[in-house]
C-alpha cells in the first residue's frame, strides 16, 4: 500500500488549546427600581428596549418612565434598560387572566348572558357570584364593572388586555386563587373571562411592605442579565451622584 511524505516534512504545524477569556460585561445595562404596581411582586422585572415600549406600559408620568427616558439620552445610546418592581407599601393579591384574543373580546361573547356565574376565593374565602347580566353592557370595562360589583372583598378591571381580580387587602396573608365553575344552573363564565387555571397566569399573593435592603436582596434572585446599576426612582439626583462617587 502506498503512503504519502509526512506532513511534518513539508510542514511545522502545532496546536494550541486555549481557554476562551472572559468577555467584559455590557455595561450599559442598567436596573431601575420602582413602585408602580405595572409589574407584580412575582414578575419583579421586564426588560425594555426603547422608552416608547415604557411609555405604553408605565405611562408618560411615571418615574420610571422618567428616569429611562434620561438613560436612553445617553451618547452612544443604550439598546435596553430593566425595570424592576419595589413594593414599597404592602400589596394585594391578585389574578390575571390569560389574553383575549379580538375575537374572544368581541361583544356578542357576552352580551348573550343574562346569568353569568363563576367562583373565586378571595383571600381565603370563596366567593361565588352568580346572576352576572352583560346584557346591556358597551365594552369589555362594562363586563369587568359588572364583576366588581358583585365580588365583595375583591376588585375586578378590564386592562384592554385581560381581566384581572385583586384583593382589597394587602399583605402576605392577601390572596386570589384561579376562577373555577359557576354553580349548577348557572352561564359558567370563568373559561371566558381566562380567569381558569387554563388560560390565567399563577395567582400572586400579596406582600408586606419592602424596605430598600429587603428589595435589594430580592432583585438578584431574578435573572437579570448584565445588570450593573440601579436607580431607585425615590432616589434625588444628589443623594444619586453621592452613591456614584463612592
Amino acid at each position: 500500500m502506498a503512503t504519502g511524505l509526512p506532513v511534518s516534512r513539508l510542514i511545522n504545524v502545532s496546536v494550541n488549546l486555549s481557554p476562551l477569556a472572559a468577555q467584559f460585561a455590557n455595561f450599559n445595562a442598567l436596573l431601575i427600581v420602582g413602585d408602580s404596581d405595572v409589574i407584580d411582586v412575582s414578575e419583579r422585572i421586564r426588560a425594555y428596549d426603547d422608552p416608547a415600549s415604557i411609555a405604553a406600559d408605565f405611562g408618560t408620568n411615571a418615574p420610571e418612565y422618567a428616569a429611562a427616558l434620561l438613560f436612553f439620552a445617553q451618547t452612544p445610546k443604550p439598546t435596553s434598560v430593566l425595570i424592576g418592581r419595589w413594593a414599597q407599601s404592602a400589596t394585594a393579591g391578585l389574578l390575571k387572566g390569560g389574553v383575549l384574543t379580538a375575537a374572544e373580546q368581541a361583544l356578542t361573547n357576552w352580551t348573550a348572558i343574562t346569568d353569568g356565574a363563576f367562583k373565586v376565593t378571595v383571600d381565603g374565602v370563596l366567593k361565588s357570584l352568580t346572576g352576572l347580566n352583560f346584557s346591556a353592557v358597551t365594552n369589555l370595562n362594562g363586563v369587568a364593572s359588572a364583576i366588581d360589583t358583585a365580588l365583595v372583598g375583591g376588585s375586578c378591571v378590564w386592562d384592554g388586555y385581560k381581566f384581572v381580580v385583586k384583593s382589597d387587602t394587602t399583605g402576605a396573608t392577601s390572596t386570589v386563587s384561579y376562577a373555577t365553575a359557576g354553580a349548577v344552573g348557572h352561564t359558567d363564565i370563568s373559561a371566558l373571562l381566562k380567569l381558569d387555571s387554563a388560560h390565567a397566569s399563577p395567582p400572586v399573593a400579596g406582600i408586606v411592605a419592602e424596605t430598600a435592603e429587603m428589595n435589594a436582596k430580592t432583585l438578584p434572585a431574578v435573572k437579570m442579565p448584565n445588570r450593573n446599576g440601579f436607580i431607585r426612582h425615590d432616589e434625588s439626583p444628589v443623594s444619586r451622584a453621592r452613591r456614584a462617587a463612592r
